[in-house]
């Protein structure tokens, strides 16, 4: 999983690695990236998209291909 420059390798077999993005303002996104088992169980092996509480988020989990770090729809 990478944002910007930082890139990271998830160390567990069972681990997805994770990438959320947030459009906060429009001048502002916040990402988050790492890697987890749980977090991903209900969005494995794709990218979603929510709107929570008004705020646009986008969702990417994966363990078999690079979907974190690709802004295409699965």
């Amino acid at each position: 999983s990478s944002i910007g420059n930082t890139t990271k390798e998830c160390g567990k077999e069972t681990d997805f690695c994770y990438n959320a993005t947030a459009e906060v303002a429009s001048f502002s996104t916040l990402q988050k990236a790492g890697c987890n088992t749980m977090i991903c169980q209900h969005s494995k092996n794709e990218c979603i998209e929510k709107n929570i509480t008004g705020i646009p988020m986008r969702f990417c989990c994966c363990n078999t291909a690079d979907y974190c770090n690709k802004h295409e729809e699965t």
